[in-house]
């Protein structure tokens, strides 16, 4: 215990001085200190084209686990696939570069997972991250409103 208290003496004592002695120093003449301006780095531009790839998360009512397959754009067009516990429902979307934003339509099931009576085609919006590796959004069909969230990490 003595140790613990001699060390926290030590060093209290040790900024005390150094805090004093900072008091009495003073820049050597002819020496002058360099600064640095430090830009922050550029934002990525996010396009249409940031949404092509592989997305997992959760999705839905349930928010069961989930795969987003964004497979092709034209401009600031995408489509792509589906895939949540079995079922595989093909969307195509419009995305805004400007505001990050995007919608898209469940247009076709392709197949229904081996435990769904059925599937409402629902419509999607929602909104990629700055760094283009997340996507949230939330949409609605027959059954209501519900939220997803993927992301590409």
């Amino acid at each position: 215990m003595k140790w613990i208290a001699r060390g926290f003496v030590f060093t209290a004592a040790l900024v005390f001085g150094v805090f004093v002695a900072s008091f009495f120093w003073s820049q050597p003449k002819g020496l002058s200190y360099c600064t640095f301006t430090v830009k922050p780095a550029p934002k990525p531009q996010i396009t249409a084209e940031s949404l092509r790839g592989i997305w997992k998360g959760n999705w839905g009512h349930n928010q069961a686990d989930c795969t987003l397959l964004i497979d092709r754009v034209d401009g600031n067009d995408f489509y792509g696939t589906l895939r949540k516990e079995g079922a595989e429902i093909l969307f195509e979307g419009t995305f805004n570069p400007k505001t990050r934003t995007f919608y898209f339509d469940e247009t076709e099931i392709v197949r229904l997972g081996d435990h769904m009576s059925g599937w409402s085609l629902g419509k999607n919006g929602g909104l990629i991250s700055q760094d283009g590796r997340i996507l949230v959004g939330d949409g609605h069909d027959q059954w209501g409103q519900y939220g997803w969230a993927a992301s590409n990490y």
